[in-house]
């Protein structure tokens, strides 16, 4: 388990849906950090039914980039480091600019 991770930024994008993409900075060995578990609550609906992480990528030491659809920006996502706070959603910054959202 990755001991910290944090969200760097949230960028809405355009698509049909809502969906973010979203830059996150992990501490420690990535190699063991399951995407797969990134996620967020949905009240009432069971865990299968939530969201996660699509589309992961390396975008430098330590970071990465995945889409995320249906983002609620008011609560954390969860993740195996635990809960990850989210910042206010910003533009796609520069070095992010050549990641292309594709329909899962």
């Amino acid at each position: 388990m990755a001991k910290r991770a944090r969200v760097i930024g949230i960028h809405p994008i355009a698509a049909d849906e809502p969906v973010y993409l979203v830059e996150l900075e992990i501490a420690g060995d990535a190699d063991d950090f399951d995407f797969g578990e990134v996620t967020q609550e949905v009240s009432g609906q069971s865990r299968s039914n939530w969201q996660a992480a699509y589309d992961e990528r390396n975008v430098g030491e330590n970071r990465f980039a995945f889409f995320f659809h249906n983002l609620d920006t008011t609560r954390s996502l969860l993740s195996p480091a635990g809960r990850l706070h989210l910042p206010p959603e910003s533009p796609v910054p520069e070095h992010l600019q050549d990641i292309r959202y594709e329909l899962p």
